[in-house]
């Protein structure tokens, strides 16, 4: 197999475990870009609304829209720029980081189970290796 065929199969199946995986999570009745959001602000607090439209492509309404969602909700504050007032930077509020960590548990659950039932002690041991490529190819350096 080709390095093109290869990236090709890759990507597939990496956007289907990704599909999987938000529809396990599906059952909090969380919109995906809820979930997406909470999710990128415990990995980079203080984004703005703006970022994460340009990061989620979609469109500055969509995210003001679950922005505003999350914050009535409770599970986002914002809090403004100290260096340009007119910006309001999102921060997740603690029930934000547990409803972030629960959707996290069960994915990981679900995950889990398939790896249980589905994949041999080898399959795993290969997975891991994978996981480790993985990891080294999206590194920035």
């Amino acid at each position: 197999m080709d390095e093109i065929m290869l990236a090709d199969s890759l990507r597939a199946v990496t956007h289907r475990l990704a599909r999987r995986l938000n529809a396990a999570a599906a059952s909090d009745r969380m919109p995906t870009l809820h979930r997406d959001i909470l999710a990128m602000l415990d990995l980079q607090d203080g984004l703005t609304s703006a970022d994460l439209a340009r990061r989620f492509e979609v469109t500055p309404q969509a995210t003001n829209q679950a922005v505003a969602v999350l914050v009535g909700q409770g599970l986002l504050a914002r809090r403004g720029d100290t260096e340009d007032r007119r910006r309001q930077l999102l921060s997740l509020t603690e029930p934000g980081r547990t409803a972030i960590g629960d959707v996290r548990t069960t994915k990981n659950a679900w995950l889990a189970e398939r790896l249980v039932t589905r994949a041999t002690g080898a399959d795993r041991d290969c997975l891991q290796q994978a996981v480790t490529i993985l990891q080294r190819l999206v590194e920035e350096h």
